[in-house]
């Protein structure tokens, strides 16, 4: 006759049963739509060049207030504890302020003030998410992603904007599953990418060398399918 079970192994064995439980009813396709905060690394650019006669130089600054996220996701669950998704996201900053000043020799120049216009952003990334479950309802993830993105500026003056250049973003969350087939999550993303070079659509400038650096505050619903 087998010995009965300690109350402390009951309770373990019993955690793991409802845990296994709890992934094997997931569905492991879902899609999901995440909106939040957004905000962008102030512009700054600055350039030299050197005559025989002296030099020039030219420094500029440009900020943008909290925008927008919006995003729309697939995803697929490919082993436990890992899933992949496929984003497609948008991401809008009002244009803020400028600061730019120029000298050459003695001479100095300085001007800022207001902008309008907007900042836009559109990426397309393969993220991979490693996910900790665990018996309760919550799961922290990390993840990461790779991907493009196009930039534009635009203004009453002129629309600046670049073909498709290299991106990629970091980021940490948790999920709340509410059942086996709706969750909800929070997140943080770093977007970073490729520095770029944005042209005019029609205009005689020559265009402006730009980075990318954006934090995103995001709140996100799973749907499994």
């Amino acid at each position: 006759m087998y010995p009965l079970l300690k109350p402390q192994s009951a309770w373990l064995i019993a955690g793991l049963l409802i845990s296994a439980s709890a992934i094997a009813d997931e569905h492991k396709a879902y899609v999901q739509f995440n909106a939040g905060a957004a905000f962008a690394t102030d512009y700054k650019r600055s350039e030299s060049r050197c005559y025989s006669f002296g030099c020039d130089s030219y420094s500029s600054k440009e900020d943008y207030d909290p925008g927008y996220v919006a995003s729309i996701a697939l995803g697929y669950r490919i082993a436990e504890p890992f899933r992949v998704e496929f984003e497609g996201l948008y991401q809008g900053n009002d244009r803020n302020s400028y600061n730019e000043t120029f000298t050459s020799g003695s001479y100095y120049y300085h001007n800022s003030g207001k902008l309008n216009g907007q900042r836009e952003r559109m990426a397309f990334l393969v993220n991979g998410y490693y996910d900790f479950k665990n018996s309760s309802a919550f799961t922290p993830f990390l993840t990461g992603g790779l991907g493009g993105y196009h930039l534009s500026l635009k203004s009453n003056n002129v629309d600046l904007s670049n073909d498709l250049d290299f991106a990629w973003q970091v980021g940490a969350g948790v999920n709340y599953k509410l059942d086996d087939r709706i969750s909800f999550d929070l997140k943080y993303r770093y977007f970073g990418g490729a520095d770029t070079t944005l042209s005019p659509d029609s205009s005689t400038f020559s265009g402006v060398h730009y980075s990318v650096g954006d934090h995103q505050a995001v709140a996100g619903i799973r749907i499994g399918f």
